[in-house]
């Protein structure tokens, strides 16, 4: 099984492990350009790894040299978070991390 969104991809470890290893869809230069998915980091749980897809989501919204107020990014960042967890959990999650 893979979890698979817009821009990311979750692939268990192993069958058993709540463990999983993130990529991320990157933009690829040169003399092809293309966008395709690259290896981010191996064996995060999950939460670690929508937390990381999540950050990943507002940063690709901004241009690399924008500057913008934190309140801007944490409005985007609330955006994201919710936006993903309704791929992934299929709801939001609250504050103490459980479905709702």
């Amino acid at each position: 099984m893979v979890i698979e969104g817009p821009f990311y991809r979750l692939t268990p470890i192993n069958d058993s492990s709540p463990r999983f290893d993130l990529e991320l869809l990157c933009d690829i230069g040169g003399k092809n350009p293309r966008k395709e998915f690259k290896v981010v980091g191996y064996g995060f749980l999950l939460e670690s790894a929508v937390e990381r897809c999540i950050h990943y989501a507002v940063r690709r919204k901004f241009g690399k040299d924008e500057v913008v107020t934190l309140g801007k990014y944490l409005d985007e960042f609330k955006k994201a978070k919710e936006e993903i967890e309704l791929q992934i959990y299929g709801s939001t999650r609250n504050s103490s991390g459980e479905a709702e």
